[in-house]
């Protein structure tokens, strides 16, 4: 075995960098944030509360699968969930053009704080830490898909010895 050979199979980390594992979770915090005070932002009109509850459900289902299949380390997952929070603020912008901030102040609030949020999710998905998370859990997967093709192919070597042995 080679000098390099030692040295890169001696490199074994069990878990992403820390930087990289923080930026995963505050991108799922603040994007769970976004999303619920989004709902809120909508909850404020005219609109029947079931209705609301209903989008809401779906849409942290969503979310979830996404950030789920992120955890695998999908890079177009990724690229869906940057889209996924663009549209919730494109869809949240004609509420922040339809009021007078002057009047209810704590919607507004809501509102520049939902800004914020979905921004700094955008942000944060575009850093190279969140891209180094999502790199880790991607070759952590291939690995994992070469070691158990391994195992069975020894398993699959096992039984044929078996069967050639009775």
């Amino acid at each position: 075995m080679t000098k390099a050979n030692m040295d890169r199979e001696e490199v074994i980390n069990w878990f992403p960098p820390l930087a990289s594992t923080f930026c995963f979770l505050l991108v799922t915090l603040l994007s769970m944030i976004f999303l619920g005070s989004s709902m809120g932002n909508w909850g404020m009109l005219d609109i029947a509360p079931e209705l609301v509850w209903g989008i809401g459900a779906i849409s942290m289902l969503i979310f979830c699968v996404i950030n789920f299949r992120i955890t695998r380390g999908s890079f177009s997952c990724r690229k869906l969930l940057q889209l996924y929070v663009l549209t919730v603020i494109i869809l949240s912008l004609p509420l922040w053009l339809t009021y007078d901030p002057f009047e209810d102040k704590v919607r507004a609030l809501l509102q520049v704080f939902t800004l914020v949020c979905g921004l700094l999710v955008l942000k944060l998905i575009s850093s190279k830490t969140y891209l180094a998370f999502i790199q880790f859990q991607h070759d952590a997967q291939q690995s994992l898909k070469a070691a158990k093709l391994e195992v069975e192919q020894e398993i699959q070597e096992i039984l044929k010895s078996k069967q050639q042995g009775k």
